[in-house]
């Protein structure tokens, strides 16, 4: 488990005998995606992480609301409230469906469409953009 630097001092107030929770310090962005790609499930307050769980098809329990209700479909993501039995039922029930297409926030290739629009935008097809 990594975890954030407050996280970490509220957790060392209430006890320091964990044996599953390892400290470590802030990650870097790349290095938060490598753990979040690999893990087995993800519980975070963190909008951002959420997301980049959903994209990188890693199942997370969020704590908190938010508009990304896109992340919760096939059961990929569930907002519970900071209340420890609602965050430990989320966990243990966790029933996601892999079938289910996740492709909301688009398939990766706008970058090319931008760069297609640009070319006829000023007319010229020998543009290399990238």
């Amino acid at each position: 488990m990594v975890t954030h630097p407050r996280i970490r001092q509220k957790i060392e107030q209430v006890g320091s005998n964990y044996p599953n929770i390892y400290f470590m310090e802030p990650l870097s962005y790349l290095v938060t995606i490598f753990f979040a790609t690999n893990a087995n499930m993800i519980i975070t307050d963190s909008g951002g992480l959420y997301t980049e769980a959903y994209l990188h098809e890693t199942p997370c329990v969020t704590i908190l609301r938010s508009v990304w209700l896109e992340t919760t479909k096939g059961g990929w993501n569930q907002f519970v409230a900071p209340v420890a039995d609602d965050m430990i039922a989320a966990v243990t029930r966790r029933k996601f469906d892999k079938t289910v297409r996740r492709d909301d926030f688009g398939d990766g290739n706008a970058y090319c469409r931008v760069v297609e629009l640009l070319k006829e935008y000023f007319d010229d097809p020998s543009l290399h953009l990238y």
